[in-house]
């Protein structure tokens, strides 16, 4: 497998997409964000799917412009 998997905090996913830790969760909920990797009671994400995500929100925006 080549792809990073490299799993992330939440308070690297709210510094990457710039918002507060409850709205992460709102994100999940709508499909903007993909759901995290529960390790116990740890939540996780896959750095390179929330870098694939911030990028698909970034190219929606573009292409409404």
């Amino acid at each position: 497998m080549q792809e990073n998997t490299k799993l992330i905090k939440i308070d690297a996913v709210c510094a990457k997409a710039s918002i507060k830790p409850n709205h992460v969760y709102v994100m999940i909920r709508r499909g903007l964000l993909p759901k995290p990797v529960k390790l116990g009671k740890a939540s996780r994400w896959y750095e390179h799917e929330i870098d694939a995500a911030i990028a698909a929100m970034a190219n929606r925006r573009e292409v409404a412009a």
